[in-house]
């Protein structure tokens, strides 16, 4: 081995060691963090290549969240990126390590707003456990990219690293050590090659792989092909033009939630909607509706008729095509909306979708439903439905909600929709009539949970 070649690894060989030094110092805080948030960190689970999803440290619970729907829980980890600072609340990142072997099918499989947060997408075919090995192996990748590439053309090389202390450390080391004919640059776009790597900050782990730009822009690895990627999925979903974010609230749940919670074997969405999700002879209601999110998404299911019910205006934007949505302008104990529930009735429309995204405490919340919607819901008067309805509701909480403010919350309103199904139906309370699922959705902020009820 040359002198200069063995000074050049024991370089990086120091700056991985540095990075460690800082993770085990950082490793009290990081457990203080997931102590508070109750966010658990377990081992990377064994595989041949990881897809690793960055976004920023806030959203640590969502990003856990939106990969425990899709994976199962030896195929992904959620821990956080240590920082120089050690801050885990302010300015740091969380990684989310999942086993797969597409970035584009995972991107696929989260929902809109999970993707507003993410930061980079690393593709990680190859692993190793020290910096020597990460320098010989990033160096023949290199060797092999330049013996592709034409005669005359150069290989730009685009360095990706987290945390981003190494990526310096990996440039200033290819600087050097890297085979003539290859270029380095800071672009997004002006590279012929992507290099990622990504340290894990709980082991010695070291995840690497290198991509062509047509592959790095496919499965959307840079900003300018992620933001191209959610703009798609925007203009595909029909949700480029919608009246309020809280319109990526329902269609989470809509798109995401819904298929593991409705048909016989939690698979078949098609099969769960037919169910009765969403058929021509439902009714939806939409309680607290402006400025119409919630309605416009509920037109696109498909139901028959949808009741607006807010005091405040729609915005044109929810109501365009959507000849289905009926607004009602009066709070919801108003008499007016007993009587369209009732004249709906008439035309043998079921109220199988109740959704409320008020600005009330949860309990509140749920009481007033209790009390002026939840006696009309379909099924609730039997102690067995025949078809599954369904109410959704967003719990506003106070900043930062520990665990025990949720539980409570959600125990209260599981106590009180429990209750309302007893007395109409005349059946013993807890009979399992009641499905509920409390979520924090990407599309939540930090003080909100979504509560999902099922009456089966």
């Amino acid at each position: 081995m040359e002198p200069e070649d063995k000074t050049q690894r024991t370089r990086l060989g120091l700056v991985m060691n540095g990075l460690y030094e800082r993770f085990q110092q950082s490793q009290r805080k990081v457990r203080q963090y997931e102590k508070k948030y109750e966010i658990s960190t377990r081992c990377i689970p064994h595989a041949s290549q990881f897809i690793v999803l960055m976004m920023g440290g806030a959203h640590a619970e969502r990003l856990s969240s939106a990969l425990a729907r899709i994976f199962s829980s030896n195929e992904y980890t959620v821990c956080h990126a240590s920082t120089q600072n050690c801050d885990m609340e302010n300015g740091s990142s969380v990684l989310g390590f999942a086993a797969a072997e597409s970035v584009v099918w995972l991107l696929e499989k989260l929902s809109v707003e999970c993707m507003r947060c993410l930061d980079r997408v690393f593709f990680c075919p190859y692993t190793c456990n020290d910096p020597q090995t990460l320098c010989k192996k990033v160096l023949d990748l290199l060797q092999q990219a330049k013996n592709s590439a034409a005669e005359n053309n150069a290989v730009v090389l685009k360095v990706q690293a987290s945390p981003s202390s190494l990526e310096q450390s990996l440039i200033d080391l290819l600087g050097e050590a890297a085979p003539s004919n290859i270029e380095l640059t800071p672009s997004e776009t002006k590279f012929t090659h992507l290099l990622q790597v990504v340290a894990n900050p709980y082991s010695s782990h070291i995840h690497y792989g290198l991509t062509t730009r047509g592959i790095a822009m496919e499965e959307c690895l840079t900003r300018p092909a992620l933001m191209q990627g959610l703009k798609c999925r925007l203009h595909i979903s029909g949700s480029s033009s919608v009246p309020c974010r809280a319109f990526f609230k329902l269609s989470e749940v809509v798109d995401t939630i819904f298929p593991s919670l409705v048909g016989s074997n939690g698979a078949n969405y098609a099969e769960g909607v037919r169910a009765g999700l969403a058929r021509g002879d439902c009714l939806a209601m939409d309680v607290g509706a402006s400025p119409g999110g919630w309605t416009q998404k509920l037109a696109h299911m498909g139901y028959k008729q949808v009741l607006a019910v807010d005091p405040g205006h729609l915005d044109e934007t929810a109501t365009q095509g959507g000849d289905c949505i009926i607004h009602l302008p009066f709070v919801v104990q108003a008499g007016e909306v007993r009587q369209a529930i009732l004249e709906a009735r008439k035309l043998d429309l079921r109220l199988r979708m109740l959704v409320c995204d008020v600005n009330f405490e949860p309990q509140e919340a749920a009481r007033v439903l209790a009390e002026h919607c939840l006696p009309y819901l379909d099924g609730i008067d039997e102690c067995s439905a025949q078809c599954p309805s369904y109410v959704i509701l967003t719990f506003k909480m106070l900043k930062h909600p520990q665990p025990r403010h949720i539980e409570a919350a959600e125990t209260a309103c599981r106590q009180i929709f429990e209750e309302v199904h007893s007395k109409a139906s005349g059946c013993p309370a807890r009979t399992g009539a009641w499905s509920f699922s409390t979520l924090h959705l990407s599309a939540n902020s930090t003080n909100e949970r979504t509560f999902i009820a099922k009456l089966h």
